[in-house]
């Protein structure tokens, strides 16, 4: 389990610096669209931001799986 702060970190480590984060306007008619990571799901976190913002979302909710450990079974 992740604390706030590692999340935090995590977080803004995940943004990607290359782009220019104000290019991207995903608001139609006053509405803000968004993607949810989950549609990437086969992409590392990287790549999958990069996927995001190449179909020109600016939105994004992570999906478990992008930011947690792989589960262990015992």
């Amino acid at each position: 389990m992740l604390s706030r702060r590692e999340f935090g970190q995590l977080a803004l480590v995940s943004l990607p610096l290359g782009l220019p984060l104000d290019t991207i306007n995903s608001k139609i008619h006053g509405v803000r669209l968004g993607i949810q990571s989950y549609s990437f799901r086969d992409k590392p976190l990287d790549d999958a931001i990069k996927a995001i913002a190449e179909v020109g979302i600016g939105e994004c909710e992570l999906f478990s799986y992008h930011i947690e450990p792989p589960p262990t079974f015992l």
